[in-house]
Formats: structure tokens, C-alpha cells, sequence
């Protein structure tokens, strides 16, 4: 509806023009018996103005008609790629913010992941710390027992080599002294072997 009544509109327009060519033409033409040079603003009007504003409004027109609807037509395609440009902007300046928010995201997932890993870290150290105090204080432990009873068992064994010592030396100094009593004393000597004899003969007579 506006297209039609534009196009009647401009339609109007070009007659209005043509007439007002075709009179300034007219004039130019029509009336050069008046130019006999009593009126030099009259002549000026007929042989100069009217025929160039004929050819100005020739120009004019041509260009209205044929050169207007490109102008337009530049001007719609330079507003629709205009808009264009507006609306990738728009959805550029849109994905741009939703990547940062994105990235804001997953820095801040970043960071609370790090402070998790820290505090397992750390959680982890802990553990490992007490688990190889505690393992230190059993093997510690177990030495101590161990080095005991090794301890007991040497000096056991130590006690009873110097037991064993002092009785073999104890009978050894006996038997000197039995042997050095006997041989100073012959009635022990004799008493001896009686009884030696006695315990022979007492064990032969046993069933």
C-alpha cells in the first residue's frame, strides 16, 4: 500500500517537473520575438534563465527518477548490512560474555579444586606421617624387646659358662686338695679306700 502510493506520489511528481520543463522551454522559445532589447531583465528571462532551468530540471529529473531508487536501494542494503553487523555484534559481544562467565566458571572450579587437593594433600601427609611414627615406635619397640631378650639370653648364657667355670676350678681345687690331704695324711688315704671298697660292694650286693 505504501509502495503504490509512493509510486503515484513520485509519478505526480515527474509531471509536475515535465511541465514545468516544457513551459520553461516554451517561454524560451515562444517568446524570443519579445527580445528587442527595451527590457534587458525580460530577455535575460527568456533567452537565459528559462532555458537553463529547462536543462537543470532535466538533470534534476533524471537523476530523481532514475538515480534515486539506486540511492535507496544502496541505503536499504548499507541499513540491512549495517544491522547485520549490529546483530553479529550483539551476538559476538553475547558469546564473548557467556565465554567469560565460562572461564570465570571454570577458574572458580579450578580454585576449589586446587584448595580440595591441597587440603587432601595435606590431609594425606598427615596420615603417612602418623603411619610411619607409628611403624617407627613399633620397630622401636620391637628392638627393645628383642635387645632384652638377646641381653638375657647372653648373660645367661655368660652366668652359666662362669658357673660352670668356677665349679670345674672348685672341683679342680677339691681334688687338689683331697690329693695333697691323701698324700700327707695315710690313714685318710686308708679310710678312703675303705669306704670306696664298702660302696663297691654295697652296690654288688644290690639286687
Amino acid at each position: 500500500m505504501s509502495s503504490s502510493k509512493s509510486g503515484s506520489g513520485r509519478v505526480s511528481v515527474l509531471i509536475a517537473l515535465c511541465v514545468v520543463i516544457l513551459g520553461s522551454f516554451g517561454v524560451h522559445y515562444g517568446m524570443q520575438g519579445l527580445c528587442d532589447g527595451s527590457d534587458p531583465m525580460r530577455d535575460y528571462f527568456i533567452q537565459s534563465f528559462a532555458p537553463q532551468l529547462g536543462n537543470s530540471l532535466i538533470v534534476f529529473t533524471l537523476l530523481w527518477w532514475f538515480g534515486w531508487p539506486m540511492v535507496q536501494k544502496h541505503v536499504a542494503e548499507r541499513k540491512k548490512t549495517i544491522e547485520k553487523e549490529i546483530d553479529e555484534s550483539c551476538r559476538q559481544k553475547e558469546a564473548a560474555s557467556a565465554a567469560a562467565k565460562e572461564a570465570a566458571s571454570k577458574i572458580a572450579d579450578l580454585d576449589h579444586e586446587k584448595r580440595d587437593m591441597a587440603k587432601n594433600y595435606e590431609l594425606a601427609t598427615h596420615q603417612e606421617c602418623r603411619r610411619i611414627r607409628t611403624e617407627a615406635e613399633k620397630n622401636a619397640e620391637r628392638l627393645v624387646v628383642e635387645g632384652n631378650v638377646s641381653f638375657e639370653h647372653q648373660a645367661n648364657v655368660a652366668r652359666r659358662a662362669f658357673e660352670g667355670e668356677v665349679m670345674a676350678k672348685s672341683i679342680e681345687r677339691a681334688r687338689e686338695d683331697i690329693a695333697k690331704k691323701i698324700a700327707n695324711d695315710p690313714a685318710l688315704r686308708d679310710a678312703l679306700i675303705e669306704r670306696s671298697i664298702d660302696s663297691f660292694e654295697l652296690g654288688r650286693g644290690l639286687p
